[in-house]
């Protein structure tokens, strides 16, 4: 994927730090080695569910709309450049 940020801004968010850090971190690694957004969607969801158990939900890309419902503690909207990643956890 090309660069076209420096780092995320959350915009939205209501995990514990440890979890944002550690989708930050797994965003910005898989931002250098992956080559679209998929990917990264992918990435992201497989992590989540590894560490934090099943039913996450990653969507990556530049045009989104819609409504989720989702656990508590468990939700992340971030910006990078004009890419947007929303994660969050629903099951």
């Amino acid at each position: 994927m090309p660069k076209l940020y420096n780092s995320p801004i959350i915009e939205c968010t209501d995990m514990q730090t440890e979890m944002l850090e550690y989708a930050m971190s797994n965003t910005m690694k898989g931002i250098k080695h992956l080559k679209n957004e998929m990917d990264l969607a992918f990435l992201l969801r497989v992590k989540f569910e590894h560490k934090y158990g099943l039913y996450w939900h990653c969507l990556v890309g530049m045009h989104f709309q819609g409504e989720i419902l989702h656990e508590a503690d468990c939700y992340l909207y971030m910006t990078l450049g004009k890419m947007k990643v929303l994660l969050f956890k629903s099951g």
